[in-house]
């Protein structure tokens, strides 16, 4: 990860693909939408840039919350997955984590 020169904004690094991430808040909550995107270190089209609709937040409970939704244009999403991030009063553990899938089921607990 680095600084985007056009500050308030981070790129990620998948591979070859570099995506560039400005910070928003949105309703109490920070996001992080791709702006753009390279691949090799050339501008990628827009057209076949994917789409974050992601979200951290902190709930009533005071724990990290996050929800994420990645899609590419004509496919659809690829991956959402949402939770949240608290601590627990047990030795030598320090976070709980819980994230649930689309349906609702719990994925992990630890």
């Amino acid at each position: 990860m680095s600084r985007s020169r056009s500050g308030g904004a981070v790129w990620e690094c998948f591979g070859p693909f570099r995506f560039e991430i400005p910070f928003t808040v949105q309703d109490g909550k920070l996001g992080y939408p791709v702006r753009r995107a390279r691949l090799f270190g050339v501008s990628w089209p827009k057209l076949l840039t994917p789409k974050s609709d992601a979200f951290e937040g902190v709930d009533a409970d005071g724990r990290a919350t996050f929800d994420v939704t990645v899609s590419l244009p004509i496919v659809g999403m690829l991956v959402r997955y949402q939770g949240w991030l608290g601590m627990l009063n047990l030795p030598n553990v320090f976070l709980k984590v819980a994230v649930r899938n689309l349906n609702g089921s719990r994925l992990n607990d630890l």
